[in-house]
């Protein structure tokens, strides 16, 4: 007489089958968790921990906003190049050079620092005369026709653009004082155009 197999009966087998492709399920969900907890431990570690203190976002702050104590805080921040997190306070006229998300380090690219006597002046101009996304923090000097042999202001810092899609062109910038009376002369036309510095 042939022995009759002792295998377990196709029901057990199916639900032996469903149970390891549960488990595996979860594993995958596990470590996928585990990844994430770990790409967020290298941005911050909260206030303490191994690391360095530097200013980390608490609220959305959008690009050419003024950066005050209300909008960052202090904590134990891990990054993976050294010196391209801010200091630990921010300086008079800070400006964010980008938008912000809460939660993120302030970088040392992602502020606009202006000097106490700097002011700001918005100057229209032309789609024409507006650089290809010109941003926040970029140096540009401002030429105006009749002038070919110097810039009418030369390296003004950009605090803000307004895009011609957005309403009429127009660009912020920081200026000196000496320079605040040829920037303010400048608001009253449209001819003026922007150049990069390299």
């Amino acid at each position: 007489m042939r022995a009759r197999s002792m295998g377990l009966p196709s029901w057990r087998r199916a639900d032996s089958s469903d149970a390891t492709e549960r488990s595996g399920a979860r594993l995958a969900v596990g470590a996928v968790l585990v990844g994430a907890a770990a790409v967020t431990a290298v941005m911050t570690t909260g206030e303490g921990g191994d690391g360095v203190t530097a200013l980390v976002v608490t609220r959305a702050v959008a690009e050419g906003a003024a950066l005050g104590s209300g909008d960052v805080r202090a904590a134990t921040v891990q990054v993976p190049e050294p010196g391209v997190l801010h200091g630990p306070s921010l300086g008079p006229g800070a400006t964010a050079a980008r938008s912000l998300s809460p939660g993120e380090p302030l970088l040392v690219r992602d502020v606009v620092a202006s000097h106490p006597d700097d002011r700001r002046v918005t100057i229209p101009v032309s789609p024409e005369a507006l650089p290809s996304g010109l941003g926040v923090g970029e140096h540009v000097d401002l030429w105006q026709p009749g002038r070919p042999s110097a810039p009418l202001i030369a390296d003004v810092v950009v605090a803000g653009v307004t895009p011609p899609d957005i309403g009429a062109a127009s660009v912020e910038v920081l200026v000196g004082p000496a320079d605040v009376a040829t920037a303010v002369a400048a608001t009253t036309t449209s001819d003026i155009v922007l150049a990069r510095r390299p």
